[in-house]
Order: C-alpha cells, then sequence, then structure tokens
C-alpha cells in the first residue's frame, strides 16, 4: 500500500490510493475542497483550544488556592495585630514600673566635689562621717552610690575607689581586729556604702557578701598603694 499527497496549483488536497492487490490499476481521486487559509486556521485553532483549557484549569485552581490562603492571611494578619497591641501594652506597664522602681539618680559630679571624693585622711573620714547624721543626707548618699554602678562582681571595688583612695583605705581594717588599723564597719559610712549597692543588685548581693567584699578591698589597699606610689614614681621621672 503506497499513500501519497500531491500538491496542485490550485491549492486544493488531493488523496490518491493505489492498491497493488488488483491487476488493474484502481484510482481513487478524492479531491478534498479545502482552502488553505482554512487548513491554516484549522490547524492553528488545535493548540489554542488545548492552551486555553489548560490556562482555564490552571485560572480555576489559582482561584481556589486563593480562596483558602486569604483567610488564612487575614486572620494571621489580625493575629499579628493582636500581638502588637499587646506589646505596646506590656512595654507601656514596664516603663511605669521601671519609674516608679528606679530610685532617684544624684548628681555624681556634684556629690564628688562637695565631700572632696575621694577622701585622703581619716580626718575626712571623720568629717563625712558627721554629715550623715541627717536622714536626707543618708539617703542622699545611699542614691549616689547606687549610682557609681558597676556589675555584682566590681561594684564594690568601684564604690570604694571612689569614696576613698588606697592610701587611706590602708588605715582601716573591717572589723577592728587588727589594732594598729581602724574599724571601717563602725563608720555610718560603711552602712550608706552597704544600702547603696543592696539597691544596684538586690538579689545577688546580701549585707554579709558586700561586707566580705569591703575586707577584701581593705585588706588589699597596702599592696595597692604601693603598686601606686610607684607609678606615680615613674611618671615624675618620665617628665624629668
Amino acid at each position: 500500500m503506497e499513500i501519497s499527497f500531491l500538491w496542485q496549483p490550485d491549492i486544493y488536497f488531493r488523496f490518491i490510493y493505489y492498491n497493488k492487490s488488483y491487476d488493474m490499476a484502481t484510482l481513487l481521486l478524492f479531491t478534498v475542497p479545502l482552502q488553505l487559509s482554512s487548513a491554516c486556521n484549522l490547524i492553528g485553532s488545535a493548540p489554542t483550544t488545548v492552551y486555553a483549557k489548560k490556562s482555564e484549569v490552571q485560572h480555576d485552581l489559582s482561584m481556589a488556592h486563593r480562596e483558602k490562603i486569604i483567610p488564612r492571611l487575614d486572620s494571621l494578619i489580625r493575629s499579628v495585630e493582636i500581638l502588637k497591641g499587646n506589646q505596646r501594652d506590656i512595654m507601656s506597664l514596664l516603663t511605669v514600673l521601671l519609674q516608679n522602681m528606679t530610685p532617684p539618680q544624684a548628681n555624681l559630679a556634684d556629690t564628688i566635689n562637695e565631700h572632696n571624693f575621694p577622701l585622703q585622711t581619716t580626718a575626712d573620714v571623720s568629717k563625712f562621717n558627721r554629715t550623715l547624721k541627717d536622714q536626707s543626707k543618708i539617703e542622699k548618699m545611699v542614691i549616689f552610690v547606687s549610682g557609681i554602678g558597676g556589675t555584682a562582681n566590681n561594684i564594690v571595688g568601684r564604690v570604694m575607689k571612689t569614696l576613698m583612695t588606697y592610701r587611706l583605705g590602708s588605715q582601716y581594717c573591717f572589723s577592728g581586729a587588727n589594732e594598729d588599723k581602724h574599724a571601717f564597719k563602725m563608720l555610718p559610712m560603711c552602712q550608706v556604702i552597704i544600702d547603696g549597692i543592696k539597691q544596684v543588685h538586690p538579689s545577688l548581693l546580701d549585707k554579709h557578701t558586700i561586707e566580705g567584699k569591703i575586707s577584701t578591698w581593705l585588706r588589699h589597699c597596702s599592696r595597692n598603694a604601693a603598686k601606686e606610689t610607684a607609678r606615680e614614681n615613674d611618671d615624675e621621672k618620665d617628665e624629668e
């Protein structure tokens, strides 16, 4: 069996069928009156229809997916807005609490100048302790000590170094066990220091811990004073 297509000048399609099984050739000629333009339109329309149907399916799926997603997004947005509102309320509450809990801050520079800190002699210590007979002065100094600040590890050293020099501190021991030194714990300023530090770290430093740190600082004052003197001498030599 042989099938062939012949192109005619009149732009018609002709189909010729030739059957070799007969002695006489049988020729069937069918003229298909299809214009080329119609054929082209027919051929071109098939893929378009397929693509159109595919696009419609995708559009339907997209719409269905969108109908499921949009309510979820709306719910999520509402939840986020509620969380933002709750966060604002919490921050406002915390601000009020902090304002009520934080003690008023003293001007450190003014207090330092008023009492000539750090104190340098035992006479300076006596004079300062006399000012602590007034409760308002005590409260002011507690605020001053807490304003110096520091971590739980270094706040005692920061406060003591602000209030007195190493040379002066070397003349004190905490409990007065050393007869050659003065008892620091008997001074009104000792309780002021403890109260001020406890305001900064109430849960980390109790009275006993603070007293131990003050005792350690005083015990090391002689060594630190010697180092300080050596540095001052080196600086004087450098200036020469």
